[in-house]
């Protein structure tokens, strides 16, 4: 049996809209907020099925513009916390090309290492630098 996306509805009782908690919210701009309402309307009852078929993904993914992989994650995040409407909203990227992932300080031990260590004529045994 093959449900459509637009038939379906909670399962679950729920309690009027997502809870947000107001510390949540500073943080969050104008874009994202409408964004994180925009997929709960979509996710909010794939997370009350006690399982979801992958047409129901795929149809979702398509409806979002995301992968179908997202459109799991997003499911396993809004049920996961509860029904939280914060829980669908767009993740920041911790690192990437450009961008550090270590704390200025332990980035300027390791470049004053390498400078020191490798960056030198000297070559050092390797139970030296370990």
């Amino acid at each position: 049996m093959v449900a459509h996306l637009d038939d379906l509805s909670p399962s679950l009782p729920l309690d009027g809209p997502s809870r947000v908690y107001a510390s949540d919210l500073v943080s969050l701009s104008a874009r994202d907020w409408q964004e994180a309402q925009r997929r709960a309307g979509v996710i909010r009852p794939l997370a009350a099925l006690d399982a979801m078929p992958a047409a129901l993904a795929q149809q979702a993914a398509e409806q979002l513009g995301l992968s179908q992989r997202t459109i799991y994650s997003l499911r396993q995040r809004y049920r996961a916390s509860g029904g939280l409407l914060t829980a669908l909203v767009r993740r920041q990227s911790g690192g990437g090309r450009g961008k550090g992932r270590l704390a200025p300080g332990q980035e300027a031990v390791i470049r004053a290492t390498i400078r020191e260590l490798y960056l030198s004529h000297q070559r050092h045994r390797a139970a030296d630098v370990v």
